[in-house]
């Protein structure tokens, strides 16, 4: 027959230790009275769940209907999520066949060749988050760029710092589109956009989550997000026209 020390540990535990006696201790607990053993700890009964009553085949088809399951409606979340998987959806349909080059062209034609793979180069892995975050302030006017409306757009970007390369396409396009400065920085702000969902497109990133995409669906809708991509492929001094943040025109 093997004995155990059965002396209650410091962790509320009985010692395993085999000892020679029914009521020996071993060296590291010597003198120590037998522990209680716990009682198992009792689990709470189950609930039981009373069966749902199924509609005879008597039943009229009212009565039945009751006992139908009715959808859940979408959450929020869920609504948005399936709007942005529905705008992504958009684009692909209209930048397929080659769509997608002719938006890179078009960049070309108004900012330098190297901005824009730079800019590209950059974020095809990161995402637009950052050319989001800067087309976003330029939209709602920020104060440096509210306060420095009717001013030069390159003095404009040169106040935020010195310009990283999402500020120095932005620049760029300001400065080459032949418009008044709030539209040329209207423009900028729309171009920072279609360079985000462009760079989302040839990246590995899900469209649906693209922060570009997204901030047009909220504040433009299916429709204009249509435009302003057509306009992406066209000419980008059109891009402020297709908006309802054309302040100069329309």
């Amino acid at each position: 027959m093997v004995y155990r020390c059965r002396a209650q540990t410091d962790d509320g535990t009985l010692c395993k230790r085999r000892v020679n006696g029914p009521d020996i201790r071993c060296f590291q607990h010597p003198g120590r009275p037998a522990g209680r053993v716990p009682a198992p700890r009792k689990r709470p009964a189950k609930r039981v769940q009373t069966p749902r009553p199924v509609p005879s085949q008597r039943a009229t088809p009212r009565a039945a209907a009751q006992y139908q399951r009715r959808p859940q409606p979408l959450t929020q979340a869920a609504r948005e999520r399936r709007r942005a998987e529905e705008a992504a959806q958009l684009c692909l349909d209209v930048l397929e066949n080659g769509g997608t080059a002719l938006i890179a062209e078009r960049a070309s034609a108004y900012v330098a060749d190297e901005t824009w793979k730079t800019l590209v180069r950059r974020h095809r892995r990161t995402g637009c988050d950052d050319l989001a975050e800067l087309a976003r302030n330029i939209l709602n006017g920020a104060d440096r760029l509210h306060e420095a409306v009717g001013r030069a757009a390159g003095r404009v970007f040169g106040w935020l710092g010195r310009p990283p390369i999402e500020r120095v396409f932005a620049q760029e396009l300001a400065r080459r589109i032949p418009l008044p400065v709030d539209a040329q920085l209207s423009a900028a702000a729309r171009g920072l956009q279609i360079a985000g969902i462009y760079v989302c497109m040839v990246g590995s990133s899900d469209l649906a989550d693209c922060a570009c995409l997204q901030d047009l669906l909220r504040s433009e809708g299916t429709e204009r997000l249509r435009l302003l991509i057509h306009g992406g492929m066209q000419d980008w001094q059109e891009l402020p026209r297709r908006m309802r943040d054309f302040a100069t025109g329309s």
